[in-house]
């Protein structure tokens, strides 16, 4: 075979000449040719849709202001995407191979996640943008200038380019799993992003002991009693034994309740003040 492509028992491989290769996925012509008709026609829309908002922003000078800006820059993020991210993301989808080698992926995926998070924080100023615009007009000229618009655009292309290209080439992604990623996902023909998880992961608490109950006085609480007598422990909540049910109550209720006061008797003038008061029978 010449071709890059290999069969071995009905396994298809990316790479003939190398024993590491990635295994392949062929999509037949009846799928493939659809798909790269409509994923093309998204990255036309894309591209062109993007180039036409930065062409007319650029070129007319009133639509330079601070929230043309922030536009100008989404529109930038998005073109770049369009040109950039999505034609190989494309071609990799499906051929299911990647023949752009290891350094081209490591770029590809660095822009990647630089232009999604740019993305991302330009729609979150455009957000802000427009809060100070709609809720406080009066302060919004003084807040929102231009000196101030291009701070947050740099600002938002920096921390991302410094989040996608740093962590990417300095294997920030694939600390402490380096070897599950050299024996599970490396091979010829892949350009995968495997993220540690670099925070432990969540244990189930242990158990709490139950003990003697303690409750306020005067209020119910949840009471475990124990077991009963010749049966096997159960878990929480605990059974209900005949002799047990009158423990029970007693600890959910160990005060009694107040009686209500007594009334003394009316005298002889009251009873008459009140009858007057009163109409009779």
């Amino acid at each position: 075979m010449t071709t890059q492509s290999r069969t071995y028992n009905n396994a298809h491989f990316c790479y003939e000449s190398s024993n590491k290769s990635c295994a392949k996925h062929d999509y037949s012509a009846t799928v493939r040719a659809p798909l790269y008709v409509v994923l093309g026609a998204v990255i036309i829309l894309t591209v062109f849709g993007n180039l036409l908002v930065i062409i007319t922003i650029a070129h007319f000078k009133q639509l330079h202001t601070p929230t043309n800006y922030l536009v100008l820059s989404l529109a930038v993020t998005d073109f770049l995407l369009g040109a950039v991210i999505m034609p190989p993301s494309m071609v990799r989808s499906l051929e299911t191979c990647w023949y752009l080698g290891k350094l081209f992926c490591k770029i590809h995926t660095s822009a990647d996640i630089t232009l999604c998070n740019t993305s991302i924080l330009n729609l979150s100023l455009i957000s802000v943008d427009r809060y100070y615009a709609v809720c406080q007009p009066l302060r919004y000229h003084s807040k929102i200038t231009n000196y101030v618009t291009m701070t947050m655009i740099l600002t938002c292309w920096s921390l991302s380019a410094l989040l996608g290209f740093g962590m990417i080439f300095s294997d920030l992604n694939t600390w402490a799993t380096a070897e599950i990623y050299t024996e599970n996902f490396l091979c010829e023909g892949s350009c995968t992003v495997l993220q540690s998880r670099i925070l432990p992961s969540p244990r189930t608490p242990p158990p709490v002991p139950l003990g003697k109950p303690q409750g306020v006085p005067g209020q119910p609480g949840d009471v475990v009693s124990p077991t009963c007598p010749g049966s096997a422990p159960r878990p929480f909540p605990s059974g209900t034994c005949p002799e047990h049910l009158t423990r029970e109550a007693s600890r959910r209720h160990p005060e009694p309740m107040p009686e209500p006061p007594q009334l003394a008797p009316l005298d002889a003038e009251e009873q008459r003040f009140y009858s007057e008061l009163l109409p009779g029978d």
